[in-house]
């Protein structure tokens, strides 16, 4: 019998889909907010860091951003104030130091204007694109050359969608969103994908017209939060 055969360089296998956590996402938000944030804006193609990693391209939809950890929701949100080394020898040799806050520090009124809330999204469906998988980065170079080209990617790699430039992945977002089933059914509820702080952070991009956060829990952020200690150790953070 002869072997199968099919088109060369063609794409047979499916991405990789996955449900949220049964015990609910972690997100850290203002504590006077709801759990909305502020609308998306319209991508320019020419600013790569424009928006939030999977907000869409034009502002028709929301994303809500959560992570699996209450570490993960600390990493993402404090990575900005890792002390930065050439800052603080900078201040050192200029005999500035103590005109400025020391490098690191984290004033208590960040702690005091955030919660940490859980929240379990309904409906529990299969429905979220696991972009680092390696099916799924193969089933997107083989859907999406067009945007490709247009963006001026050769591939899609993981490092692409990890990466600061946010052109890729908002139109991937965008792209996933408008997908339908034979029925007209939406066919993903977001993405899950891994922190650029470490893969081990896993973040979740949630379309909020397809799924509906219920909220179980709220928390205050608290000095001796071992996660928050965790964190802060990490990233070199002097937290008040």
């Amino acid at each position: 019998m002869a072997p199968n055969r099919r088109a060369k360089g063609s794409v047979t296998v499916g991405p990789k889909l996955v449900a949220a956590p049964a015990e609910g996402l972690w997100r850290l938000r203002w504590a006077t907010s709801p759990l909305h944030a502020l609308p998306p804006q319209a991508l320019d193609l020419a600013d790569s860091r424009a928006g939030n990693r999977y907000d869409p391209i034009v502002p028709d939809f929301e994303v809500q951003y959560f992570g699996t950890t209450r570490a993960t929701c600390y990493a993402e949100t404090l990575a900005p104030r890792r002390p930065s080394p050439a800052y603080a020898d900078l201040l050192q040799q200029s005999g500035e130091w103590g005109t400025h806050m020391e490098p690191g520090t984290v004033e208590a009124e960040w702690r005091r204007k955030r919660v940490l809330a859980c929240s379990l999204p309904e409906p529990t469906n299969e429905r979220f694109l696991d972009i680092s998988h390696h099916r799924s980065i193969a089933w997107l170079n083989a859907q999406l050359p067009s945007l490709l080209v247009t963006l001026g990617f050769e591939t899609i790699t993981l490092s692409e969608v990890t990466q600061g430039d946010r052109r890729l992945t908002r139109s991937i977002s965008s792209w996933l969103h408008g997908l339908k089933d034979g029925e007209g059914q939406p066919l993903f509820d977001g993405v899950r994908y891994p922190s650029r702080h470490g893969d081990d952070f896993e973040c979740w991009a949630v379309f909020a017209d397809r799924v509906l956060m219920r909220t179980l829990l709220t928390q205050t952020v608290e000095l001796d939060d071992p996660d928050l200690k965790y964190v802060a150790n990490i990233f070199g953070l002097l937290i008040f």
